[in-house]
């Protein structure tokens, strides 16, 4: 995936993370995202040889809390932006 495209699903992504992610389980989150912007996450992860739960970790620090052994619930500390307005 080229970076600016990366960057754009990662402020898009950090969007619904930082609004309302917390408590969500995971697969809402990924629900979410394909209704709000299109992407189908785990697919697009897939085809860059990732999960969509790694993905998703190089898009937002302590994204991702494993409960009940299969079950994932998103605890979200979103990654600050770097760049100089």
């Amino acid at each position: 995936m080229p970076p600016d495209d990366f960057e754009k699903i990662r402020r898009q992504v950090h969007t619904i993370v930082s609004t309302d992610a917390n408590g969500m389980s995971l697969e809402d989150l990924l629900e979410d995202i394909k209704a709000m912007f299109g992407y189908d996450l785990p697919e697009l992860a897939k085809d860059h040889g990732y999960t969509a739960v790694q993905l998703l970790e190089m898009m937002v620090d302590d994204v991702i809390v494993e409960t009940n052994g299969d079950e994932y619930w998103i605890q979200a500390m979103v990654k600050q932006d770097t760049k100089h307005v």
